[in-house]
């Protein structure tokens, strides 16, 4: 398992990041192109470079030469002949998370924000309900109730269909759903990582800067 943090410099749309849209598809183009405010478009387009660059850097596939395609939930996926290669991706504020893995996996990450409880009505299993009002501080509360989240949202894209059922059915503090997860935080950002993969390292950090450098010598 290899999991890959962006932190964006900013969450300007500037000339560079036009031209970095070479590098990506024609059909992510098109979304980037009709993405009203240029934190969308960032965060769209450099989940796309980041993931390029990653999984180019690790198959040694060159990146016009990746081939990727989706299953029916609309979840991508990533082709080759020769690797058996799942990835997945996640955006937050300004941070961009890639995990990649010979399994299946899903990954989210979260910053903690304004909630009410009618959102943890509808999130938290009635374990989880428990657990968060035994809990002492809002701090507390808040962190465990993203924490959840986030294993929510790794395990929907870890199967590959979103999240199609009540969240609220799934039991994040069961041993089953426990054994194949990994939680943790990034500055005051928190995620979760849901596969089969038992080798877990911790996160690589990535610059802007290692994007451009890797895309300008793909030209």
């Amino acid at each position: 398992m290899e999991i890959s943090i962006l932190p964006l410099d900013n969450l300007v749309f500037n000339n560079k990041d036009k031209e970095l849209c070479y590098f990506v598809s024609k059909e992510r183009q098109e979304k980037i192109k009709y993405l009203k405010n240029d934190k969308a478009k960032k965060l769209c387009l450099y989940s796309a470079l980041l993931s390029r660059m990653m999984l180019s850097q690790h198959t040694n596939i060159k990146n016009n030469e990746l081939f990727f395609t989706k299953n029916k939930y609309g979840k991508p996926l990533f082709y080759s002949p020769d690797d058996n290669v799942h990835f997945n991706f996640s955006h937050s504020g300004d941070v961009i998370i890639f995990t990649l893995s010979y399994h299946e996996i899903g990954v989210d990450i979260e910053k903690p924000r304004p909630y009410n409880m009618a959102l943890v009505n509808k999130v938290l299993h009635e374990e989880e309900k428990d657990y968060y009002f035994s809990l002492n501080t809002d701090l507390e509360k808040d962190r465990f109730f993203f924490r959840i989240w986030t294993i929510k949202e790794a395990y929907a894209k870890y199967q590959g269909t979103g999240i199609n059922f009540d969240l609220k059915e799934l039991n994040c503090l069961a041993s089953n759903i426990q054994k194949n997860l990994h939680t943790n935080e990034y500055n005051d950002y928190i995620f979760s990582v849901y596969s089969l993969d038992e080798h877990y390292t911790n996160p690589t950090i990535i610059k802007e800067a290692d994007i451009h450098v890797f895309f300008s010598n793909e030209k």
